[in-house]
C-alpha cells in the first residue's frame, strides 16, 4: 500500500514551485517544506580555553566545564595560539526531537612568557652574559620551556649576536617526532663598581694588548 499525497507529487510540485518563483539560496529551506523532511537547527556553539605557553610546549589535559558538564580535554603537544580544536557533541544540547546535539569549537587562547617568544616551531629568547665571558668564551647555562641546557659561547663573541640550537623548538603539532629550533640572542653589560683589585687586572690586560699591537 502506498499513501497518496492529496496535493501530488512533492517532487512535481517543487519544480513547478521553483520554476515560477526564484529564491536563490532559501530554495533548500522550501524543498523541504514541500517534501516534509525535517531541518535540523544548528546546535554548535564556540568557546576559548586559555593555556600556558609551557602547556602548549609539552601538552596538557584540561577538565572543560560546558552546558554544566565536565569532560577531559587532551591538548597535544605543539598546538598554535588561536587553532580550533572540534569537540563532536558537545555544544548545545537538542532543542526538539528533531534536533541533534551540536559540536563544540574551542578557541586555544596561549598567554605570552615575557622570557620567550614564540615563531611558528621555533623559540627564540635573549641570554645576558658577563665580560668576562665574552673576552674568554666557555659555556653559559640557557634557561627553556621545560628546563635548561648548555650552550657555547665563541670566544670575542658580538653583542647581539643570534646563536641557532637546532632541534631545541616546539614540537610540530602533527608530528612531534619533529621539531623547531632554539635562538638565543647574547647581550652583556659592561660591568660597574669595579674593585681595586679587578681595575689593576684590567689595566694589566690593556698594557699587555698595547705591546701587542705595538709589535
Amino acid at each position: 500500500y502506498k499513501s497518496q499525497n492529496p496535493y501530488g507529487d512533492p517532487d512535481k510540485l517543487w519544480k513547478e514551485f521553483k520554476k515560477d518563483y526564484n529564491f536563490g539560496n532559501f530554495s533548500d529551506f522550501f524543498k523541504n517544506f514541500f517534501t516534509g523532511k525535517k531541518r535540523y537547527q544548528n546546535n554548535d556553539r564556540t568557546s576559548k580555553l586559555t593555556i600556558s605557553l609551557s602547556e602548549a610546549y609539552t601538552g596538557s589535559t584540561r577538565i572543560v566545564t560546558i552546558n554544566d558538564k565536565k569532560f577531559r580535554l587532551r591538548i597535544k603537544p605543539g598546538i598554535e595560539h588561536d587553532q580550533i580544536l572540534k569537540i563532536p557533541g558537545k555544544g548545545y544540547p537538542p532543542k526538539t526531537q528533531y534536533e541533534k546535539a551540536g559540536d563544540l569549537y574551542l578557541v586555544i587562547n596561549i598567554k605570552s612568557d615575557a622570557r620567550f617568544e614564540r615563531k611558528g616551531n621555533d623559540i627564540h629568547t635573549e641570554k645576558y652574559i658577563d665580560i668576562y665571558k665574552v673576552l674568554l668564551g666557555g659555556e653559559t647555562i640557557v634557561e627553556s620551556i621545560n628546563g635548561s641546557f648548555k650552550i657555547s659561547i665563541p670566544t670575542g663573541i658580538p653583542y647581539g649576536k643570534i646563536l641557532r640550537i637546532k632541534d631545541k623548538g616546539f614540537p610540530f603539532y602533527d608530528n612531534p617526532n619533529k621539531r623547531g629550533d632554539f635562538y638565543v640572542k647574547i647581550k652583556y653589560k659592561v660591568p660597574r663598581n669595579l674593585s681595586q683589585e679587578e681595575k689593576n687586572l684590567l689595566e694589566q690586560l690593556y698594557e699587555m694588548n698595547q705591546k701587542k699591537i705595538q709589535n
